[in-house]
């Protein structure tokens, strides 16, 4: 099953996460979004508890689970009346819509039209939204996937806080220091990651944690001595640095 929106980020690891959390496990995953590594762990048999923080991402999944047709009616409706200038004035404005299902067909459609599959930002690529697209958003159905809003800002809080599982995943996707900067404005889709915070408290957590990353030199050293597996753009576990592309996280 694949999900309809477009990935902010492409991992190509999720085979290697099965092998770590196995079928029929409990999972509760955060920083949810377009839903590619939660959606393919559901698929295969793992109760998946999906959580964010934004409640936009958590309005269009539920959109989508509960009135997938209604929805892609909606969005198709809406896409040629969008001219290239309202596209990016809506990147501005698109959550302050009153209509829930306006809102989250406008997530749908700004998200396979951004060519960083960020809702809130990128440039209009309107290749990028097809006939295929309505397809996939009108052929998901799916179980063992559950939505999960947590009101918290603050990502660590929202793990701890949450209801036990067997496992937690964390797909947190590229590594950069100014990703929790204070004082700058949120998008509405944008969750912010402390990664030394998030770090330490993998280090200590009793529960089972999996992390995945795109490659960046300091989470070798942030995560030293935890069990770290490189993985190439192929999705091939490798012991090259040249050839890792992601790393997988455990600290089991």
């Amino acid at each position: 099953m694949k999900a309809p929106l477009k990935s902010n980020v492409a991992f190509r690891s999720i085979a290697e996460v099965k092998r770590l959390i196995p079928v029929e496990s409990s999972v509760n995953s955060f920083l949810f979004y377009n839903g590619e590594v939660e959606t393919s762990l559901a698929a295969t048999g793992r109760k998946v508890m999906a959580h964010t923080n934004r409640y936009a991402i958590y309005e269009f999944w539920m959109h989508l689970l509960t009135d997938r047709h209604s929805l892609a009616s909606a969005a198709a409706h809406i896409y040629p009346t969008i001219d290239d200038a309202q596209y990016y004035f809506l990147q501005e404005d698109w959550n302050t819509y009153k209509d829930p299902k306006l809102r989250a067909a406008l997530f749908f459609i700004m998200n396979r039209s951004s060519s960083t599959g960020l809702v809130s930002s990128g440039e209009l690529r309107r290749e990028n939204f097809n006939p295929a697209s309505f397809a996939l958003l009108k052929r998901f159905d799916i179980e063992n996937l559950y939505p999960v809003f947590d009101k918290k800002e603050d990502l660590i809080q929202n793990i701890a806080n949450a209801q036990p599982a067997e496992y937690t995943l964390v797909p947190v996707g590229k590594y950069a220091l100014n990703l929790f900067d204070y004082g700058k404005s949120r998008a509405a889709d944008i969750a912010p990651v402390h990664h030394r915070n998030l770090a330490k408290f993998v280090s200590e957590a009793e529960q089972k944690i999996v992390l995945l990353y795109k490659k960046h030199p300091a989470l070798f050293d942030l995560y030293n001595g935890h069990n770290i597996q490189m993985v190439d753009p192929h999705g091939r576990l490798t012991d090259d640095t040249e050839k890792c592309d992601e790393v997988i996280i455990a600290n089991f």
